[in-house]
């Protein structure tokens, strides 16, 4: 070896890895929680132990000696110059270098500094076919940040290190509990991480995904409909997974199986799968039912959720979950838990496609006299409006769903025709109206203030 060449570089003494806190990476067992660091859990791998493997011989440490007992979450293999806004820390990266040396010295640089901040564990770089030596810049950055940067000067299989790698990652598997399911869903939702290592994820927890897949939300509301601005409570939480089981490699089929499930933030976020749309919605709407009564909420309390469109990706997650969003947002407003259907789910897919500044217009256009009313008369014209809308303006039917007597109806109805005008016994004149009352959940909070209803999830 020319170590000279290699900035200093050296060949990697074969030793067992210093001891490390429990629960720093790896990966293997679901865990339903904050259980990575629990006593006796099994020390991560880190790239020290994974330079023991002889798939990865006679590799030199051209950079970061000091960071060889990084643990390691994964191994991924790309030659993007952006790979970094898809990694989330943890990962052995591996390239051939082809891209690197068709950038200039300044590019390098930030292709270094931003897989840096990505908390990569490692990379590795094949010096054979498009690089003879490793370029400069990328080992100063890493050198100065304590992040590996390993070479070979030979043709590697990179097919063969990825399977003795994770071969390797999952024989923790077994030890411990090492993914966290918390963080494993937040992956899922945030549509960040490409595909393939979505995939890698779920089967490094030992889940298999079905045909299809969807999100569902949960949160603790009030009976008048407003939102419990605190986070989840545990019952809620546990009543969540109890009413969804796994989705364990091997299981056999189930309606819905859970391949995640969070509490960050306020609400509770499931991501599920099924064998087709319908079964998973049909076993959504059961696990809802399930947990509605096994979560014993305090008085004054009732659940709201939702669910969005099933998908055949887990690239399209993140829309699901704002279809479930919405959705949720438009139960607000019953009386009643009835299931989720798919005309629900398709009008807010409608409204989400709608930009924000659009939707507000059309409020204010088709709502706004009766919107700028004293908040308490507001809210209950809009709920009358709704009854009249959903009992297709019968009145006797609005009337017991208001439990009103038919005179007082007749009295809002009057006030409601004076402030939005007449024609309100055309069926598009209705179905204007009831838009614009489900785009209005949708942007505003119970009181007057716009607020765009998803960014504080």
């Amino acid at each position: 070896m020319r170590r000279a060449s290699l900035h200093g570089g050296r060949r990697v003494r074969r030793r067992r890895s210093r001891g490390h806190r429990p629960g720093e990476g790896g990966v293997g067992e679901l865990s339903s929680g904050t259980a990575a660091g629990r006593r006796g859990d099994p020390a991560p791998v880190t790239v020290r132990d994974l330079l023991s493997l002889p798939c990865l011989a006679p590799a030199e440490v051209a950079a970061g000696a000091a960071g060889l007992d990084r643990p390691v979450r994964w191994v991924h293999v790309s030659e993007l110059l952006d790979i970094s806004r898809w990694l989330i820390g943890g990962e052995f990266l591996l390239t051939t270098g082809m891209k690197l040396r068709e950038i200039s010295p300044a590019q390098q640089r930030a292709y270094a500094e931003s897989l840096v901040r990505s908390g990569l564990a490692a990379l590795g770089l094949e010096l054979f076919l498009w690089l003879q030596e490793p370029p400069a810049p990328l080992v100063e950055v890493f050198e100065k940040a304590g992040v590996p940067l390993l070479v070979w000067r030979a043709d590697l299989r990179f097919g063969a290190i990825t399977e003795e790698v994770t071969r390797r990652l999952l024989e923790r598997r077994g030890s411990g509990p090492r993914i966290d399911e918390a963080e494993l869903t937040e992956e899922l939702l945030s549509g960040n991480v490409l595909e393939p290592l979505l995939a890698d994820r779920l089967e490094a927890a030992g889940l298999e995904m079905n045909q299809w897949c969807t999100v569902m939300v949960f949160a603790r509301v009030s009976r008048s409909g407003g939102q419990d601005a605190s986070p989840p409570g545990p019952e809620l939480v546990s009543a969540v997974r109890s009413a969804v089981p796994p989705a364990r490699s091997g299981s056999g089929p189930l309606h819905a199986a859970r391949l995640g499930c969070s509490s960050r933030g306020r609400l509770v976020k499931v991501v599920l799968t099924g064998p087709s749309p319908e079964a998973l919605l049909a076993g959504c709407n059961r696990a809802a039912e399930a947990v509605r009564q096994a979560a014993g909420f305090a008085p004054g309390l009732r659940l709201l959720w939702g669910v969005g469109r099933p998908r055949r990706s887990l690239h399209e997650l993140p829309g699901a979950l704002r279809e479930a969003v919405a959705v949720m947002r438009f139960r607000a407003r019953t009386r009643h838990d009835r299931a989720v259907d798919l005309d629900e789910i398709r009008l807010a897919r409608l409204l989400l496609a709608t930009p924000p500044t659009e939707l507000r217009q059309f409020v204010q256009e088709e709502l706004g006299p009766v919107l700028a009313l004293p908040p308490a008369e507001a809210q209950e014209l809009k709920r009358t409006l709704e009854a009249l809308l959903q009992a297709n303006f019968n009145v006797s039917a609005a009337a017991q769903r208001l439990h009103l007597r038919r005179q007082s109806l007749y009295r809002r109805m009057r006030k409601l025709t004076a402030l939005l005008g007449p024609g309100l016994d055309r069926c598009e004149r209705r179905a204007t109206l009831l838009l614009a009352l489900r785009a209005h959940e949708l942007l505003w909070s119970d009181g007057d203030d716009p607020r765009d209803a998803l960014a504080s999830y």
